[in-house]
């Protein structure tokens, strides 16, 4: 193999680094959610927990809901173990009272609320209905 060539090789693979670098700062530095609230039903389990590990990585208080108590609090303690603050909200989100109870608590404990995601959870009573 050539000089030239393996030099070539060297600085494009230098290059390449560098710039996966680059965007990984990029990326965190434009998501940076210290100071915000975030309210994630179905935050007990699944992609709603992994959501709200990755909300709280970033900064972000957390609320969770879900309907499971048991579920619900050792997610609410892996996210605290994580350092998050974290608000557990035992709820059925398809219930409208308790949907509507859930986030005034929400709103009472962790305001001011600036994202919303929502993880629809398997019913016993049949499909999600938005």
């Amino acid at each position: 193999m050539s000089r030239t060539r393996l030099s070539s090789e060297i600085i494009f693979g230098v290059g390449t680094l560098l710039g996966i670098a680059a965007a990984r700062v990029l990326r965190s530095l434009r998501f940076e959610l210290t100071g915000k609230t975030v309210f994630i039903s179905g935050g007990s389990r699944g992609l709603g927990l992994l959501l709200a590990h990755e909300f709280a990585v970033r900064g972000a208080r957390v609320a969770i809901s879900g309907r499971d108590r048991e579920a619900l609090d050792r997610a609410a303690d892996s996210l605290r173990q994580a350092g998050a603050e974290v608000l557990p909200l035992e709820t059925d989100i398809s219930m409208r009272e308790e949907a509507e109870q859930a986030v005034t608590r929400f709103v009472a404990n962790l305001v001011p609320s600036t994202s919303w995601s929502t993880m629809p959870e398997p019913s016993a009573s049949g499909p999600w209905k938005p």
